[in-house]
C-alpha cells in the first residue's frame, strides 16, 4: 500500500507548500484496492449466475487509487503545470487549517465556505477589524493575507477548548470540528447518538466495541450479524453455501493447500 501509494502519484501533491513529495502513511491501496477487488468479485459472481462462466479478475492497487488524482490531474491538463502543495490550505476557501487549542496535542478544524461564515468566525473572535477591511471581503482578498490570518485565529484558538469552540463555531454556521485522537473516537457525541458503535462480546477476548456500516437505509441501522470471523471461520460456509462446493470439495482444497485454517507462519 505504502510503496504503491507512490506509483499513484498521491504524494506529489500532498505536504506543506515548497516540502517535498508527502507520504500519508495510511496505505491507501489496502483498503481501496480491497473495496474494489470485492465489487469486481461480486460482479463476476453475478455474471457466473447469469451465465454460467467464471472470470479471471485482475485487481492492481494503482489503478484504484487514481480516482484520488483526479482534480490534481485535472490541474495540470488546465494550468499546464503541476499542482500546488497547500498542506490544509484550500484552493477556494479561505482561512480553512486546522489550528492548536489549549492542551497537548489539541487541534481544531476550521473551513470557512461562504461569506456568512467568515463574518460569524471573524466576530466570534473579536477581529471586527477584518471585517472592517474591504481587501478581506473576499476569498481572493483573504489569500493574500493568508499567513496573517492564520496567526490570527490561532492566537484565539490557543485559549479554546477544541470541543467547546468547535461547537460555538457550529452554532454560528462556521465549519468546523476537533481533532479527535484514536482514544476519543469511541466517546465521540455524533457517532454515539447515530448508534454507529455496537458492543459485542468476542470469544477469546470479552466485550469489545465495533464500528458499523457507515451508512442508513430509510433512517435505520442494518444491524451487526456478528463478530469479525477468526481465521478461516467463514471459509467453509462462504465456499459450500456461497459458491456450491460440496463437503468433499471443500477438503480437498484444504488437503491442497489452497484453502488454509492456520496462520501462515504455521503452515508446512
Amino acid at each position: 500500500g505504502s510503496v504503491l501509494e507512490q506509483g499513484s502519484g498521491v504524494p506529489s501533491f500532498v505536504g506543506r507548500e515548497g516540502d517535498p513529495p508527502t507520504m500519508a502513511h495510511v496505505a491507501y491501496g489496502d483498503p481501496i484496492g480491497g473495496i474494489y477487488g470485492a465489487a469486481s468479485l461480486l460482479a463476476a459472481l453475478y455474471h457466473r449466475q447469469r451465465t454460467g462462466a467464471g472470470q479471471w479478475i485482475n485487481n492492481t492497487q494503482i489503478e484504484a487509487m487514481l480516482p484520488f488524482t483526479a482534480a490534481p490531474v485535472l490541474y495540470r491538463q488546465a494550468m499546464g503545470r503541476e499542482p500546488p502543495r497547500r498542506g490544509n490550505r484550500h484552493p477556494r476557501f479561505v482561512p480553512h487549517g486546522i489550528f492548536p487549542c489549549r492542551g497537548a496535542d489539541s487541534w481544531l478544524a476550521i473551513a470557512v465556505t461562504d461569506e456568512a461564515g467568515w463574518q460569524g468566525l471573524a466576530d466570534h473572535i473579536g477581529r471586527k477589524d477584518w471585517l472592517a477591511d474591504p481587501d478581506l471581503a473576499t476569498p481572493d482578498g483573504r489569500r493574500a493575507r493568508e499567513a496573517g490570518i492564520e496567526a490570527g485565529i490561532a492566537e484565539w484558538t490557543r485559549r479554546q477548548d477544541a470541543s467547546a469552540a468547535a461547537a460555538d463555531l457550529q452554532a454560528l454556521g462556521v465549519s468546523a470540528a476537533p481533532v479527535l485522537p484514536l482514544h476519543g473516537i469511541a466517546a465521540d457525541p455524533h457517532l454515539r447518538h447515530r448508534g454507529f458503535f455496537y458492543d459485542v462480546e468476542r470469544a477469546h477476548i470479552g466485550p469489545e466495541r465495533q464500528g458499523g456500516l457507515p451508512f442508513r437505509w430509510n433512517g435505520v441501522r442494518y444491524p451487526m450479524r456478528g463478530t469479525a470471523p477468526f481465521l478461516g471461520g467463514d471459509s467453509e460456509r462462504v465456499l459450500r453455501d456461497g459458491l456450491g462446493l460440496d463437503a468433499a470439495h471443500f477438503q480437498r482444497l484444504l488437503a491442497d493447500g489452497i484453502v488454509s485454517l492456520k496462520p501462515t507462519s504455521l503452515r508446512s
